[in-house]
């Protein structure tokens, strides 16, 4: 298995932020993990480090009127 390069992986993020509906503040990109018990968080956290998204779960996140934010 190959991992994705810097450039794609960076290509990918700018698609994703385009694809966000403008809104106030900056659109993220984040990768949710069930947490730290989880077999295979380890990989999840090289994932979101190496991609540079950050890693959040689900009680890190909030939903108000249909959208998603990230709790401060």
């Amino acid at each position: 298995m190959s991992i994705a390069s810097p450039d794609f992986s960076a290509t990918r993020r700018t698609r994703w932020l385009q694809l966000a509906q403008p809104r106030k503040g900056e659109p993220r990109v984040v990768l949710l993990t069930p947490g730290p018990h989880n077999e295979t968080y380890f990989e999840q956290a090289y994932l979101a480090r190496y991609l540079g998204y950050m890693l959040v779960e689900g009680q890190d996140l909030a939903v108000r009127d249909g959208h998603v934010y990230l709790k401060p």
